[in-house]
């Protein structure tokens, strides 16, 4: 027995009407949005009351949608105030709900969920009149609405139904969309072209197999007609009197599929079986078409049946021979039938043939490999049978045949007759015997040439692989014959060319050529280089018809070296080997090139020698050009390895220095060459005092003016400042500064960092110092990033030189200062004792200010910061700026347990008195001297004298810019504690740094082992 539902009542249908319009909404348990909160907010405004909630009822409780004043929570509908009477449809005011015996007894009344007293409630409706929920707002005092503003809170109930029904549609309209494009989908999947085409006979819709099937893409298609597009022309005039007719009458003479020529946009005629479907909607006319490419299925029936057609020529036509055999049955073993060509062969007629054995035409000394060869055909242990043997014809003359035999067999497998396509090969035996006697001369003459030779592989097995070498090319790489063939072409030759080689191989690889010449490095057994001209030539020779290519290598290796030294003599001095002034151009152009992609500048130095005269005068030319070569000696010892040094001519030299970041970087350089002449220079004539007058200049990409490039440019700038150095008194440095552009750049960029420094958008990352010994982080240094809001991340190249030279540094200093402090209390309260200590760079403009002291502890009060863990860094550069009241500016921070340290040491020229008379704590090597480690001794030894500097006078030392294993292993072995660099970490964001040091912390409490 079913039982069926009951029906329900009407007002509990009415309820579940109420319930399912509001599950249509979908806003039960959804996250309030903006919207709705300013429309709460704005109802307890107009009501003058603290506290307003959006609540919607469902059957069992009351959602708490959004609330001011007060921190909602969903609750049982029975414990609802607006439960009670949301259904009326009417604005509710309760002046004091405590005294209303509604109410007083309910939760949010007496006290069990809430104190409401003045209660104000207006229905959220929707367009069906369904009651949602309501618009609640209440105080915990008695009180009144006027009536004005009741009726603004019903208005704000219908914009929150305004706005819940704007999102239902918007939710259909995505489904209808989607379902849309569900079917866009699936009519882009279908193999079968689907067009529409409304009563203008113009194209609608255009799916993707339409694309496929007749070319036109579906941009194009859409709103031409279909005479336009695909209906042939031929078919034109018939197409459009029928649909015209059809749009007209509506009457259809076609069937509901039918075959019919069509055309692709290429002019390619087609056929396709096309089904027509009219269709009216919304009083439009449309005839949807889909249409299936039979073309090629036509065309395959059309080749069976030319197929039948010819095989059965085939056998009288073929130019070759054709024997049919008798496998079964009486005529077992004999011919059943023969074509022309075979009849022809043997000099028989078909009569003559037929009825014979192959016994009969073999030549007794074939007869038993024939028999033998039949056999596995007929036992099926082959599956088919090529080989040659003799035949002898009518008129007794032997003729060489090769054999193409196989079996025809029945629906049991049981053999019935062999087939056998029979050639004369009698002149082909002859053309490979002659074809052996070729290559037999081929390998004399290949093995005895004076030039190396070698045979590499194009085919698909062994593609680039050496198939033969001669004994010159044995000679010529110093292997043996076992050593070369078998491997790849591209590992003969040296590494750097490796590439080039099998790009030069491709083209003959794919056929696209025949002949070629190239000039390639091969590598020597014994290590050494070897030149070679190679003359490649493909040929087909091999004995399975693959391709080869037969290469030709000429020795010009002493003609190579002829040519590599007049190409060094092009573009160096003869006397010092420096480059000349042909390439420190190219290299100048190629520097400001990569300045352009890292955004930094290049420096050009124009070096002239003061005195020069004076030796050339007095010791003769030779001493002179001794004094030249010592010069260039002296300054390349003070470049980096990627720095240029050239000799222009006379006493004239010029540098460049790619990656400087700003004018202070110049004058670095130039004072270490100003400090290279600083002490006489011997040689065999005598001792002699010269100076040096330089010219620089920070060049940076596109700077060519005039129609000069931007290398000239900059070697003009860089001479035209030698010049005032020279006119300033000689030996000294001008530098060529740029002042309109570093003025422009500064007007640009200062109300951008004022504006950066209001709005917060300068942020810090940390990179940790790390103990050598363990790889713990000790301390972190901060380092100022700009976050800008159309250029992304900004490094402190691109705006902290303008900030130095402004006011503007010493805000942005107050605030790197505080931040770092911020920091290093965040790592303090993660970390606890692991928390690391701090660095914070120092500008000479903050330490000159004089609120240095004060702006630091001020900071670390605010902060809650140990004074012991902050370190304050100062450039080598601001040490002699420090005046005897800045000192005790720096001791009195020092007293109080601040640190001080001495930043890039060994980049400036202070004295080691004015070292030990500052309260310095800590020095760091400059990264320019770690990158130089192993690979510049001079290098070593600054930074060995350091590390001794340090230990003497009981400073910590930390080394910069550490970024590889082998200057770690340097400096561990040198006997460096600290370091800092990308191998251990590059600068980190806040949070990134902090997960860093927790993990470190972790490794630290917990060991392995």
């Amino acid at each position: 027995m079913t039982l069926l539902p009951l029906p329900l009542t009407l007002p509990d249908r009415a309820e579940a009407e109420r319930v399912a319009a509001l599950h249509r909404y979908g806003v039960l348990d959804a996250p309030a949005d903006a919207e709705l909160d300013d429309v709460v907010r704005a109802a307890a405004l107009v009501a003058g009351v603290p506290h307003a909630t959006l609540n919607l009822i469902d059957e069992h409780r009351q959602c708490q949608l959004t609330t001011v004043g007060f921190e909602g929570a969903d609750s049982a509908r029975a414990d609802s105030m607006c439960a009670l009477h949301f259904t009326d449809g009417e604005v509710v005011h309760v002046p004091d709900a405590a005294l209303d015996e509604r109410f007083r007894a309910n939760p949010w009344v007496d006290g069990r969920l809430g104190r409401v007293r003045l209660y104000a409630s207006a229905p959220l409706l929707d367009p069906d009149g369904h009651a949602l929920g309501s618009l609640c707002v209440f105080d915990t005092a008695p009180g009144e609405v006027p009536a004005d503003r009741l009726e603004a809170l019903r208005g704000l109930a219908r914009v929150v139904v305004a706005l819940f029904e704007r999102r239902r549609r918007a939710r259909v309209a995505e489904r209808l969309a989607a379902r849309d494009a569900e079917l866009r989908l699936v009519l882009d999947a279908t193999s079968d072209a689907f067009v529409a085409v409304d009563a203008d006979q113009r194209i609608t819709s255009w799916n993707g197999a339409a694309e496929r099937v007749f070319g036109w893409p579906a941009a194009e298609a859409l709103g031409r007609t279909l005479v336009e597009t695909i209906v042939p022309p031929s078919a034109a005039a018939a197409h459009s009197a029928g649909l015209t007719r059809y749009l007209g009458t509506g009457v259809r003479h076609l069937p509901g599929t039918v075959e019919v020529p069509a055309r692709h946009r290429d002019g390619r005629e087609l056929t396709v079986e096309l089904t027509l479907t009219p269709v009216e909607a919304g009083g439009r006319q449309r005839v949807y078409a889909a249409a299936r490419d039979v073309t090629d299925r036509r065309r395959l029936e059309r080749e069976l049946r030319e197929a039948q057609e010819r095989f059965s020529l085939a056998f009288t036509q073929a130019p070759t021979g054709v024997l049919l055999t008798a496998l079964t049955g009486e005529l077992a073993g004999r011919f059943t039938d023969t074509n022309p060509a075979v009849c022809a062969m043997l000099g028989y007629s078909r009569e003559e043939l037929l009825g014979k054995t192959f016994a009969d035409v073999t030549h007794p000394g074939d007869r038993d490999l024939s028999r033998e060869q039949l056999r596995l055909l007929v036992d099926g242990e082959v599956p088919s049978l090529h080989f040659e043997k003799r035949y002898v014809r009518a008129d007794g003359e032997v003729i060489w045949v090769a054999l193409d035999a196989a079996v025809l067999r029945d629906g049991d497998g049981v053999p019935r007759f062999s087939v056998t396509h029979v050639e004369d090969v009698t002149g082909k035996r002859a053309d490979r015997q002659r074809l052996a006697a070729s290559e037999q001369r081929f390998r004399l003459a290949f093995d005895t040439a004076p030039v190396g030779m070698l045979i590499l592989g194009l085919g698909e097995r062994d593609a680039g692989r050496v198939l033969q070498v001669n004994s010159t090319m044995r000679r010529f790489t110093g292997r043996t014959t076992a050593e070369l063939v078998g491997r790849e072409v591209h590992d003969l030759v040296h590494p750097d060319e490796q590439a080039d080689i099998l790009l030069a191989f491709a083209p003959f690889l794919l056929g696209e050529r025949t002949h070629g010449q190239l000039e390639q490095r091969f590598r020597h057994a014994d290590g050494t280089v070897r030149w070679g001209l190679v003359s490649a030539t493909a040929m087909s020779t091999s004995e399975d018809g693959e391709p080869q290519l037969l290469c030709l290598v000429e020795d010009v290796t002493a003609r190579k070296a002829a040519e590599l030294a007049l190409r060094h003599q092009a573009l160096h001095d003869a006397l010092t080997g420096l480059p000349n002034r042909t390439l420190l151009h190219d290299r100048l152009e190629h520097a400001l090139a990569a300045a352009g992609r890292t955004g930094t500048g290049v420096g050009v130095f124009f070096c002239d020698l003061d005195g020069f005269k004076a030796v050339n005068d007095s010791a003769g030319h030779g001493a002179g050009d001794d004094l030249l070569r010592e010069v260039a000696a002296r300054f390349g010892a003070c470049l980096r390895p990627g720095d240029t040094l050239a000799r222009l001519g006379g006493d004239e030299f010029a540098v460049v220095c790619p990656d400087l970041s700003g004018p202070q970087d110049l004058g670095v350089v130039a004072r270490r060459l100003l400090e290279a002449l600083r002490a006489p220079v011997t040689v065999a004539a005598g001792t002699f005092n010269v100076g040096v007058s330089i010219g620089t200049h920070l060049a940076s990409p596109g700077g060519g003016t005039g129609g000069l490039s931007g290398a000239e440019h900059a070697l003009a700038r860089a001479d035209g400042a030698m010049y005032e150095a020279k006119r300033a008194g000689k030996n000294r440095v001008h530098l060529d500064d740029d002042t309109d552009v570093r003025t422009h750049r500064a007007a640009r960029l200062l109300p951008e960092l004022r504006t950066a420094l209001a709005r917060d958008e300068l942020v810090l990352h940390g990179q940790p110092v790390v103990d050598l010994a363990t790889g713990h982080p000790v301390a972190v240094e901060t380092l100022v990033r700009w976050q800008h809001p159309q250029r992304g991340l900004l490094s402190p190249a691109e705006f902290l030189d303008v900030a130095e030279d402004s006011p503007l540094v010493l805000a942005l200093g107050r605030r790197v200062l505080d931040e770092s402090c911020r920091l290093a209390a965040s790592w303090g309260a993660a970390l606890g004792a692991a928390a690391p200590d701090v660095h914070v760079n120092v500008s000479g403009r903050q330490l000159e200010s004089g609120n240095l002291s004060e702006d630091v502890l001020d900071a670390l009060g605010r902060h809650g910061v140990a004074a012991h863990r902050l370190v304050l860094e100062l450039t080598e550069t601001t040490m002699p700026r420090i005046t005897h009241s800045l000192r005790g500016d720096l001791q009195r921070l020092r007293d109080a347990g601040v640190r001080i340290a001495i930043d890039d040491l060994g980049t400036g020229y202070s004295s080691l008195a004015r070292l030990t008379e500052l309260p310095v704590d800590l020095l760091k090597v400059d990264l320019t001297f770690v990158a130089g480690l192993g690979r510049d001794p001079s290098c070593d030894a600054v930074v060995r004298a350091v590390l001794s500097l340090g230990s003497a006078l009981g400073l910590s030392v930390v080394a910069e810019g550490v970024e590889t294993a082998q200057q770690a292993d340097l400096l561990r072995g040198h006997g460096c504690d600290t370091v800092q660099g990308y191998l251990y970490s590059r600068p980190l964001p806040e949070g990134d740094l902090l997960g860093l040091l927790r993990a470190a912390a972790a490794v630290s409490a917990h060991p392995a082992g």
